[in-house]
């Protein structure tokens, strides 16, 4: 068995579209899939594995350029990244990567 976790960046627009703020509000959102095998979210070390991904497709979606961007953007990228993992994490509702992601965020 396996799942689809898709990484939604609502906010991603907005770093998509730093010159122009009508821009941004018509431009879809990015959202990326993360493949999920059960067997990886029934344990810790699967389910650091799954989050890890998580991260990255959250990067992705969230950061539209590798050019060095203003610091209020990079902040905007960083927030989008976490509310993407959060909700990414949120939709998978599995109790390991559930506990990796919160393990991650208390540190």
């Amino acid at each position: 068995m396996s799942r689809t976790v898709k990484t939604f960046a609502l906010s991603a627009t907005l770093i998509l579209a730093p010159t122009g703020l009508a821009l941004a509000a018509t431009a879809p959102a990015k959202s990326l899939e993360v493949p999920v095998k059960a067997y990886e979210i029934n344990n810790p070390e699967g389910a650091k594995a799954v989050l890890t991904r998580i991260e990255r497709a959250a990067e992705r979606v969230c950061t539209a350029t590798t050019v060095r961007l203003p610091v209020q953007y990079r902040i905007r990228a960083q927030a989008c990244q976490t509310e993407a993992i959060a909700n990414a994490v949120a939709q998978l509702d599995a109790d390991f990567v559930t506990k990796a992601w919160q393990n991650k965020t208390a540190q």
